[in-house]
């Protein structure tokens, strides 16, 4: 056995030595340990780098202006983008990214929040990660991340920007790189949390913004249809209220057309791996960061990373989060959404939805913050996510 294990040990190492994983690096080549030429691992052989750049592009106050950042026919995947705005007004500056020819962009974002995943109070610099931060010296400069995109026929990217009257003249900075596949027919897809993606896997951003949901309401962050498999990925969420009762809403994810959610969180903070109202202040991590805290106006930037956490669906997703779910194991009264029991975020385990001991274990337990139906119209909160989420279609049939 041992000698087996042994022999195992060498002809792996010697694999890793061949491959090239195409996503994430060391961590992948770990996980599946292939040698070039298996789909999946691309040879360096068979891809090329491109790179694009523009420098001090000159945009005048006033009025909106659109510019073409990069176009490309081709298949391959971006993985590094930059971007520099100065003067404090990176906010008024859009990216959008259209997808083989798509005519709506399905990845569209503000670069301060889309690329470090920083709220638009924050103005925390210097920070980084391996998969994001920012490095200049105001709000919008050097802000960059290097999540993947793929494309299969062609990518084009387009910056709006809408710089305010009375700011004078200013200019932006912008790199977009990636990796070009030289035989599309052969295009393995590529590589995320360690798993192997279809090649007809394409990112797509879902965005909620600005929106105010009522105590003990739930709200879907993303609703991807049936017929189609995928991978979420990352999650950002701003969000401000007259309390910070709102921390106690739950994730939840309905995956593959299920009528009862997973749990993914048991509290809004323990989802970006935070505890108690993020007590301990703002973080930058690899995996989730808290990039914004204001104890005054209740309000909370945060970002989490599932690239060491990969959360993989395949028949549909609607993943939600809720409002607060004050009191765990009990049915909640005053919404206006009808509450199922398997909804209800759990208090033991295994969880068969409310009984009497659950009663009886909150019987005791004190509303937080205010208390008693008071709380309850303390807590309507306003807020902002951005959910990214790998998808593909399902294949009719599958081997099993």
């Amino acid at each position: 056995m041992g000698s087996t294990m042994g022999s195992q040990s060498r002809s792996c190492s010697a694999m890793r030595t061949r491959a090239v994983c195409w996503g994430v690096g060391l961590m992948a080549v770990g996980l599946l340990c292939l040698p070039s030429g298996v789909v999946g691992v691309p040879s360096a052989l068979n891809v090329k780098t491109f790179s694009s750049v523009i420098k001090g592009g000159l945009l005048e106050p006033g009025g909106i202006r659109k510019v073409l950042c990069f176009d490309m026919n081709g298949t391959g995947v971006v993985n590094h983008i930059w971007f520099t705005l100065g003067g404090e007004v990176a906010e008024h500056a859009v990216l959008a990214f259209y997808i083989d020819n798509e005519p709506v962009p399905s990845i569209e974002f503000s670069p301060t929040v889309g690329l470090a995943g920083a709220a638009p109070e924050d103005r925390t610099t210097p920070w980084g990660t391996e998969f994001q931060g920012r490095t200049g010296g105001s709000a919008g400069e050097g802000v960059f991340n290097t999540r993947r995109i793929p494309f299969g026929t062609r990518i084009r990217v387009v910056a709006t920007f809408a710089v305010p009257a009375g700011v004078g003249i200013q200019s932006f900075f912008v790199i977009i790189r990636g990796l070009e596949w030289l035989e599309p027919a052969t295009f393995p897809g590529i590589v995320v949390g360690g798993l192997q993606l279809p090649p007809t896997a394409r990112l797509k951003l879902y965005t909620t913004a600005n929106v105010t949901i009522k105590a003990l309401d739930y709200l879907t962050l993303a609703n991807v249809s049936t017929g189609t498999g995928g991978m979420l990925h990352e999650v950002y969420m701003h969000a401000n209220s007259t309390l910070f009762l709102f921390m106690e809403g739950c994730f939840r994810a309905f995956m593959d057309d299920a009528d009862a959610p997973i749990f993914l969180s048991s509290g809004t903070e323990d989802y970006f791996n935070s505890a108690n109202y993020f007590n301990a202040g703002t973080f930058r991590l690899p995996n989730s960061g808290l990039t914004y805290k204001d104890e005054t106006s209740y309000t909370i930037a945060a970002y989490r990373n599932h690239e060491r956490d990969p959360i993989v669906f395949q028949n549909g997703l609607r993943f939600v989060w809720r409002n607060s779910d004050e009191i765990p194991g009990v049915v909640d009264v005053n919404t206006s959404t009808s509450t199922p029991p398997s909804w209800i975020c759990p208090i033991t385990f295994p969880w068969n939805g409310p009984s009497a001991e659950t009663t009886l274990l909150n019987a005791n337990r004190k509303r937080t913050e205010g208390g008693g139906a008071k709380s309850l119209e303390l807590l309507p909160v306003e807020a902002t996510f951005l959910v990214w989420v790998y998808e593909w279609p399902t294949p009719a049939t599958k081997n099993t």
